[in-house]
């Protein structure tokens, strides 16, 4: 994180209903965006377990040999080979702009009601947002995740004795839960993070549109005790600049909101 910047301030009420309002909004989208991530991971497991069935019973890699014969893995590629994870990353990517753009316009709707003034959504921002979450999404490594599931699974699969069907099935079933401990648990930390980065830069966005916002006031450690900085900056005043340079730099599980700032005549 950042040094803390801006100056203090406080916040008034209708600032705090706006804050909790965004907080509203979240649960039924971050919801509906687990649920469909949820849906894209197993179905991602069910490509991989039928490529490693498909593998391992064909002998094409090596499915009879010992564990100390799979270095980083022959039969990793070969499965890997026959899933088109290209396409995988392109459907996990609709997901996300689909659910980035329910984010959008959520909050402009939220802070249109709220402020009380109509603030539309442009194409040309809808078109950001979406293209900044697909960039945010990009970085989620959807092929090493898979491998690294595949030959920890073929590892211990060879180490209990277990035949090609019984691997391929625990690929199966443990490939969509990725570095987590289940499917469920790895699509709820991803809508989390991504709900909140859309509904940051959403909110923004709008304020910018609004055309009486000139500043913003950061809300931030609602969560609970945190780092300083995150504690200092709570409820400081600072530029469009600055709230955008920490939203970049926000950590994962971050609770930084950001409310608009029109001075004491913001009531």
């Amino acid at each position: 994180l950042k040094e803390a910047k801006g100056r203090a301030g406080r916040a008034t009420t209708l600032q705090l209903n706006l804050i909790r309002a965004l907080d509203r909004d979240r649960k039924p989208i971050e919801a509906k965006f687990a649920k469909d991530m949820e849906s894209f991971f197993m179905r991602m497991g069910h490509l991989f377990g039928d490529a490693a069935e498909q593998v391992l019973k064909s002998g094409n890699g090596h499915a009879k040999e010992g564990i100390e014969d799979l270095p980083e893995g022959p039969d990793v590629d070969e499965i890997m080979r026959r899933v088109d994870i290209r396409k995988l990353k392109r459907d996990f990517q609709v997901i996300g702009k689909g659910n980035y753009l329910l984010v959008a316009t959520r909050t402009f709707k939220t802070v249109s009601t709220v402020l009380g003034i109509d603030i539309g959504l442009p194409d040309h921002v809808s078109e950001r947002i979406l293209a900044a979450g697909g960039r945010h999404l990009g970085l989620v490594d959807l092929a090493k995740q898979a491998r690294d599931r595949i030959f920890r699974e073929l590892v211990e699969g060879r180490a209990n004795g277990d035949g090609p069907l019984v691997i391929a099935r625990h690929i199966r079933e443990m490939v969509p839960a990725g570095p987590w401990s289940t499917p469920k648990i790895r699509a709820e930390v991803i809508s989390r993070t991504e709900v909140l980065s859309s509904q940051r830069m959403s909110t923004l966005e709008a304020y910018k549109e609004s055309g009486i916002v000139r500043e913003v006031m950061i809300f931030d450690a609602r969560l609970g005790p945190t780092d300083s900085e995150c504690e200092e900056r709570d409820q400081t005043i600072v530029s469009f600049e600055e709230a955008e340079q920490m939203v970049d730099d926000e950590h994962p599980n971050g609770s930084l909101s950001v409310a608009p700032w029109l001075g004491k005549s913001l009531i």
